[in-house]
């Protein structure tokens, strides 16, 4: 009889417990890039995040989760495009959240998001960083997303902070040259 009550306590934890997550955050990845810094000419700079849906059969829902990161800086524009939003929680935590235009991101689909930052990115050390899936439903649990990369701008010049200002960084290819 003991035995019956435990089972019947349990069993729902239990069923619970093997729920299907909706999608896979092994599946995403995350390309962040410095575009420019001085964007239109002033304190900010312009990045793009490309989000990638690597699984093949599997969608990214259009809406139940919050993407969680962390950031140096201050977003400027809230709205970055393709239906998401992404809003400082408190300090460096921020979050990236659909909003209703968002219509899913289907198998080996990739979206590119502008986002404009207050002040400027000296580096890819300014890029966010510790990226992690929280589901609606489950606000308790996190999921890694470790599928990331942070790059610099195609024209090394684009870190610069002012039209007048000197260029003072170093790159792979210097490093080699010297």
């Amino acid at each position: 009889m003991k035995f019956a009550i435990v089972i019947a306590l349990c069993l729902p934890f239990l069923c619970v417990a093997q729920k299907k997550e909706p999608f896979l955050p092994e599946n995403l990845k995350i390309d962040w890039q410095l575009v420019t810094n001085n964007y239109n000419g002033e304190d900010k700079y312009l990045a793009t995040f490309t989000i990638t849906n690597t699984d093949k059969k599997t969608a990214l829902p259009v809406s139940g989760w919050t993407i969680y990161y962390n950031a140096n800086r201050d977003v400027v524009k809230k709205d970055i495009g393709n239906g998401l939003e992404t809003f400082r929680v408190h300090g460096d935590l921020f979050y990236l959240k659909p909003n209703s235009t968002f219509k899913g991101l289907k198998p080996n689909e990739s979206i590119t998001l502008e986002c404009v930052g207050d002040a400027w990115a000296f580096n890819i050390s300014d890029a966010p960083s510790g990226y992690y899936l929280v589901w609606d439903e489950t606000p308790l649990v996190s999921k890694d997303i470790s599928k990331v990369s942070a790059r610099p701008p195609s024209d090394i010049n684009k870190f610069m902070r002012a039209p007048n200002h000197i260029n003072v960084q170093i790159t792979p290819e210097m490093v080699f040259e010297q």
